[in-house]
């Protein structure tokens, strides 16, 4: 998933960010495949920021020492985010949509798909506040995207074309699911 915001900033072209949340029993996959994914992801030499749970900050951490390209290790729980105490605040009122994948769309994930652009402010905020370098596009970019993107080399040189292309002022992409004629080539945004 890709979110890109740009802003008027010049430090750093891009800074990608993204999670790893306890998000209570694994039925899909298990944690090890998620780090070993975000290894992948830190070989790329493209920038980033990562907020993890407490009971995966060393394993997150001892991993991203290893490369310069990753700003940033933040602990922060799922629970201190403004849309899981959201949910805490509606308790019974939440309700999961009845078609979902019933394995893995429960509260907590949905909870944390839904606290991407909260993480990607708060990534903002500390380039803004000098805790990491500024940039002029932030974007969002989940901690498995290298289970999803099959072709580890292709991927790893999308992603790195991502990081070095150019964006107009007020650009932002949004990932989904349209019609091909409505897709916008980011090559040339």
């Amino acid at each position: 998933t890709f979110y890109i915001f740009c802003f008027e900033m010049d430090e750093k072209n891009v800074i990608f960010t993204t999670s790893f949340f306890n998000l209570g029993k694994w039925k899909c996959k298990s944690p090890e495949n998620y780090l070993n994914w975000f290894e992948m992801m830190c070989q790329t030499g493209i920038y980033i920021v990562v907020y993890t749970s407490g009971c995966y900050y060393d394993a997150v951490k001892s991993i991203a020492d290893r490369y310069a390209n990753v700003l940033l290790v933040m602990q922060l729980e799922l629970d201190d985010l403004q849309v899981a105490k959201w949910i805490v605040q509606r308790g019974s009122d939440i309700k999961l949509p009845e078609t979902r994948n019933t394995a893995k769309d429960t509260i907590p994930y949905l909870a944390c798909m839904n606290s991407k652009i909260e993480l990607l402010a708060q990534t903002m905020e500390y380039g803004i506040n000098g805790v990491i370098p500024r940039a002029s596009n932030y974007v969002w970019l989940d901690f498995g995207i290298f289970h999803i993107l099959k072709d580890p080399n292709t991927s790893s040189r999308k992603l790195q074309q991502i990081a070095e292309n150019t964006y107009a002022n007020g650009f932002i992409a949004f990932p989904g699911c349209w019609r091909t004629d409505w897709i916008c080539d980011i090559d040339n945004a």
